[in-house]
């Protein structure tokens, strides 16, 4: 999946993610950095693929919502997955991410 993501191939990257998350239980990775890759290759795929919004935003918005370890590069993917999903869950994002970085007194 990273391959294609880096190679801007994001339709490819799709099919695999989508694969991978209806065929294995992503619950039993979810607190290891290998699921926090999964949610950002979804995340990057949402924001340049408008076609993926209402097949893959839907899980990645749940497991945002659902993740207490959330990072800058988390962040800046998910913000724009949701403007992407025209949610306006795009604003509490943006407003989580001021305050992660003010915390850690980045600018």
């Amino acid at each position: 999946i990273e391959y294609y993501i880096n190679q801007k191939n994001y339709i490819y990257a799709e099919q695999y993610l989508t694969e991978l998350t209806s065929h294995y239980d992503l619950s039993v990775v979810r607190d290891f950095r290998l699921f926090a890759y999964f949610l950002e290759y979804a995340l990057e795929i949402i924001a340049n693929v408008p076609e993926a919004v209402p097949r893959l935003w839907p899980w990645a918005k749940a497991e945002l919502k659902r993740t207490t370890h959330k990072f800058g590069n988390l962040y800046i993917k998910a913000i724009a997955a949701a403007k992407a999903a025209k949610d306006p869950y795009a604003l509490k994002l943006e407003a989580e991410y001021l305050v992660w970085k003010q915390r850690f007194k980045f600018k």
